[in-house]
């Protein structure tokens, strides 16, 4: 798990590892003394080695794209520069493939760049994914997933002045650095796009989701290996801040924020999936929770996290499914 937290002096940002027993590891600062981080992700290959990222805000205004690994042993690798310019970015989306190669990507003022990051640590050449644009749309909120052979998806949404509208848009770029077209994924009814998450089985069968400023309705998509979008499902009528995860056959989970207690505190909600595409009921996994995020193991095991203010503190809350594990840490 990584997060970022203030610790008196910086905003940092910080990892610390749950066994599958739940037992917790040592807690760890990531990023600088001295810097100010924005946001974390985090992605763990098929040994446990880790690759943590964040945006890192210097004195000067610069917030640069950065990039840490951490390994099963618990060392730490010196902290890397995704990109020099342009110099507002984004934290990075990560994702690994079967063999320990990893897809980071990022918005940086309005562009999408990606970078590749080899088992042996060799970060590749920086790439745009994004395509030209009007000087006043926007690219932002880059997401990446990666099948078996590390081909990936990167996704961001797009808003064009134009037409005042906000969608996903995609691009499939293969391990040999091939970038595809830029795709919109979303349903063209769609326009008011708030956030959204991707995820793909092994081989490549993808699951988005996303919801809509309007109304707060929460969506699934099914896109097939061979790029074939599918039909949106309603997933709830009210669904913030979701992430969905899949496993290795595609059977996964969404979590999202519902409304909560009266409407006034928010609730952790999800939804499990199956490989065919057959959604579960509704399960609440807390009742007082905000900001939740999940992962899944290969075989199919969820692992949710969330935040939950507790008078003056701020904790994180983690539940591993069967059984729940109330471990909590101030952020």
């Amino acid at each position: 798990m990584v997060w970022r937290a203030y610790n008196g002096v910086d905003n940092s940002a910080y990892a610390r590892r749950i066994s599958r027993s739940g037992t917790l590891g040592p807690l760890i600062m990531v990023s600088a003394a001295g810097m100010q981080a924005h946001g974390t992700n985090v992605a763990i290959d098929p040994d446990g080695d880790a690759v943590v990222t964040w945006a890192e805000r210097h004195e000067d205004g610069r917030v640069l794209p950065m990039m840490r690994r951490y390994s099963m042993n618990g060392s730490l690798s010196s902290p890397v520069v995704l990109a020099s310019t342009p110099t507002s970015a984004e934290t990075p989306a990560v994702a690994y493939d079967r063999e320990g190669d990893a897809v980071l990507a990022w918005a940086n003022d309005n562009v999408v760049q990606a970078r590749t990051l080899s088992a042996a640590g060799t970060v590749s050449e920086l790439k745009t994914v994004s395509a030209p644009l009007s000087p006043i749309d926007r690219h932002f909120s880059a997401a990446v997933t990666v099948d078996r052979d590390g081909d990936a998806l990167l996704t961001w949404r797009h808003w064009s002045a134009q037409n005042q509208s906000t969608e996903v848009w995609g691009r499939w770029v293969s391990r040999d650095g091939t970038i595809g077209d830029v795709r919109q994924l979303t349903p063209a009814s769609h326009t008011d796009v708030v956030n959204h998450s991707v995820a793909s089985d092994l081989d490549g069968d993808v699951l988005l989701t996303w919801d809509l400023f309007s109304t707060g309705h929460l969506y699934a998509l099914p896109i097939s290996r061979t790029r074939t979008v599918g039909t949106p499902v309603l997933l709830s009528t009210f669904g913030r801040l979701h992430t969905v995860r899949v496993d290795d056959d595609g059977d996964g989970i969404v979590v999202w924020q519902g409304k909560g207690l009266n409407n006034s505190v928010g609730n952790v909600e999800a939804r499990r999936v199956t490989q065919s595409g057959t959604f579960g009921t509704t399960e609440v996994i807390v009742g007082i929770g905000v900001n939740p995020t999940v992962a899944v193991t290969p075989a199919g095991r969820p692992v949710a996290a969330w935040e939950r203010r507790f008078q003056v503190d701020l904790q994180i809350q983690v539940s591993s499914d069967p059984y729940i594990v109330t471990q909590s840490t101030r952020s």
